[in-house]
């Protein structure tokens, strides 16, 4: 754990509310299909610190 070893696990690190977010959501189903579709934009959804940045 990244946030752990750096003492942020407080703040960051895992899903949990009140934790700061940046996460990305893909438009497939599976991380099978990532290989084949290395050119396309394949973001469906973008958090940033908790708030839909992009859609």
């Amino acid at each position: 754990n990244a946030a752990a070893a750096v003492n942020r696990s407080s703040t960051i690190g895992s899903i949990e509310a009140g934790k700061k977010a940046d996460i990305i959501i893909l438009e497939y189903p599976s991380m099978h299909f990532l290989p084949y579709h290395a050119a396309v934009n394949i973001v469906e959804t973008v958090i940033k610190n908790g708030k839909i940045i992009g859609e």
